[in-house]
């Protein structure tokens, strides 16, 4: 019995994402499920590192970082996903938020 409980926590706990092994986006979204903000911006920050064109990856870094108040983060991530698509409008949003956290203007 006793093992068996054992190895039902030990299967619950390797079920759940780890920021030590995780390394996608999907990783990261199922942090952020868990409000587990600040995991979910560091393997987004791996992700980005890995892979510098992925504007999805770097737009939700910035929606990711803005939540627990890290604005430089944010404000980066948010430049360098508008930079690689300034069509996606919610680029241009999530770069809006920023700056009004920022309290400055989003476009000079």
């Amino acid at each position: 019995m006793r093992s068996a409980i054992l190895g039902l926590i030990l299967l619950s706990i390797l079920a759940l994402p780890s920021t030590a092994f995780a390394d996608n986006v999907s990783d990261a979204k199922k942090l952020i499920g868990q409000n587990r903000l600040r995991g979910a911006a560091d393997v987004l920050k791996k992700v980005t590192e890995k892979n510098k064109k992925d504007a999805k990856a770097w737009a939700l870094l910035a929606d990711t970082a803005l939540k627990f108040s890290d604005l430089e983060t944010a404000h980066k991530a948010a430049v360098n996903a508008l930079e690689l698509d300034d069509e996606d409008p919610e680029n241009w949003m999530t770069l809006g938020k920023v700056a009004f956290e920022r309290g400055v203007a989003a476009v000079s």
